[in-house]
């Protein structure tokens, strides 16, 4: 299993439908495909894939 992490840091964009902010962060797990919009200039995100072994609860 995989999780993919997205924090923003500059500006705003939109992650499978979610809008984020900065500072705002998400987080999304057996996802296949990933629709990410910027909806200001000069976005800075981080986006991290984890692989993630156990059970998450």
């Amino acid at each position: 299993m995989y999780l993919l992490y997205f924090c923003a840091y500059r500006g705003a964009f939109e992650v499978q439908g979610r809008l984020l902010h900065e500072k705002d962060s998400l987080a999304l797990w057996d996802t296949e495909e990933v629709e990410l919009e910027a909806l200001s200039n000069h976005i800075r995100i981080l986006i991290m894939e984890l692989n993630v072994f156990g059970n998450l609860h």
